[in-house]
């Protein structure tokens, strides 16, 4: 086991895990978004609610087994890094300054150096060795190409339509925002990254193979996330409308098992091959 590996798990999954909690504890302390419009105040608990019962279990579970050997906890672990550097930048830009604010910092900047620390452990070339016999490497790529076009034509239509009118968004109208966080993390971020993991796993390159499965509990972590907070505000007569629910439960449903078809037939063959040794 790389001993090395061992200590940077746990010197970011602790402290991490720490200010995760304490942010998720906004859940008991709704006050706490008093400056936010109701909307945004569910949405918010929604997301704190999910931290504590889904992403911080997460973490501690890929912790321990990408501590004991697994490689395919640790890109799990990895993408739950990826969905908070996604997920905080929202606290810490759009959510109005409160007490939580440099628990928020801290979230956010632990998972972006986790994120950046742990590439030195996802060698691509191992990695490629041990999951692309039968991977569905062209399933995957089609699903990314196929999701990147549809969520950005979406969201280029909603920018255009509020410039032609002179107005901002309305989602962020909605929210109170100047601007839409997500249009800005999709559209400069996520979105780019889905193409060029698709063209890497077209092309057979390496990476390719590392950014698929990570880009896969990313985009299934927020599926679960929008799905809820579309959810709970309809539940609470802020909404009245669930169908777009439906537009993140399939690519979240269809990414979650394109994620188990990739990591689970070689699993056994990772941990056995030392990958992580």
């Amino acid at each position: 086991m790389n001993q090395k590996l061992r200590s940077f798990l746990l010197w970011i999954s602790v402290p991490l895990c720490i200010v995760l909690a304490v942010t998720g504890l906004s859940v008991f302390w709704p006050g706490i978004y008093w400056r936010e419009k109701p909307a945004s105040v569910a949405g918010a608990v929604v997301s704190d609610i999910l931290d504590l019962c889904l992403i911080l279990p997460t973490l501690v579970v890929t912790t321990v087994l990408a501590r004991r050997g697994s490689l395919c906890a640790l890109l799990v672990w990895a993408g739950t890094l990826g969905y908070l550097c996604y997920n905080f930048p929202i606290y810490v830009f759009d959510v109005h300054f409160n007490a939580m604010f440099p628990a928020y910092c801290a979230v956010m900047g632990l998972s972006f150096y986790g994120l950046m620390g742990v590439r030195k452990f996802l060698v691509p070339v191992e990695i490629a060795k041990t999951y692309s016999p039968g991977a569905p490497r062209r399933s995957i790529a089609a699903a990314f190409i196929l999701l990147s076009l549809f969520a950005g034509a979406h969201e280029l239509k909603e920018i255009v339509l509020a410039i032609r009118a002179g107005q901002i968004p309305a989602g962020a109208a909605a929210a109170g925002q100047f601007t839409d966080p997500i249009h800005v993390l999709d559209l400069c971020f996520l979105l780019p990254a889905l193409v060029i993991a698709a063209v890497m796993l077209l092309q057979r390159k390496e990476m390719g193979f590392t950014l698929a499965p990570v880009l896969s509990v990313v985009l299934i972590l927020i599926s679960i996330e929008v799905i809820a907070m579309i959810v709970v505000p309809v539940a609470k007569g802020f909404a009245g409308d669930l169908t777009p629910a439906i537009s993140f439960a399939v690519p979240g449903a269809l990414f979650a098992v394109l994620l188990g078809w990739y990591l689970y037939p070689k699993r056994k063959g990772a941990e056995q091959a030392g990958v992580l040794s």
